[in-house]
């Protein structure tokens, strides 16, 4: 059996071949459909599982951008005061570019926030890290990881 799936705006027909056993599935089932809105029910079920399956056939550059993408170049976009193109909102591909272009312009922004001056560099980073995790090994109750910004509290 052969489904066919029409789009009269581009003049697509595409022929999808399916397994024997679901043929007399689909004619089995239409069979038991007697009312036209029986037929139009289960129209729209076959349709949600399409809408599911349709879109991961494409190339994943035209495939929607996932929340994550479409979340952090929103942020992105509102932090440097700038629209997000449309296409970067439908497209992986143009989200996926969005995020290469601008999430650099981001991140030095971040390193002039005011709170950046007590993270340490360097060989200090390393030496607080020793004394962190000194620390840590000797009070076994600090279960929660430290951060790099914490100044080592006076030992008594």
């Amino acid at each position: 059996m052969s489904l066919y799936l029409v789009m009269p705006g581009v003049e697509m027909s595409l022929e999808v071949f399916v397994p024997l056993q679901v043929e007399e599935a689909f004619a089995i089932q239409w069979e038991r459909l007697k009312t036209s809105k029986e037929r139009e029910k289960f129209a729209n079920r076959v349709a949600q599982q399409l809408q599911l399956v349709l879109p991961q056939c494409v190339d994943w550059d035209i495939r929607e951008p996932t929340q994550a993408q479409l979340t952090y170049a929103q942020l992105i976009a509102q932090q440097l005061g700038i629209p997000l193109p449309s296409e970067a909102r439908k497209f992986r591909y143009h989200t996926a570019m969005f995020l290469e272009t601008y999430s650099e312009q981001v991140k030095p922004k971040r390193s002039q926030d005011p709170s950046a001056e007590k993270v340490a560099t360097g060989g200090q980073r390393s030496a607080l890290e020793f004394v962190l995790r000194t620390r840590r090994q000797n009070d076994p109750s600090q279960d929660a990881p430290p951060t790099l910004t914490e100044q080592p509290k006076p030992t008594e």
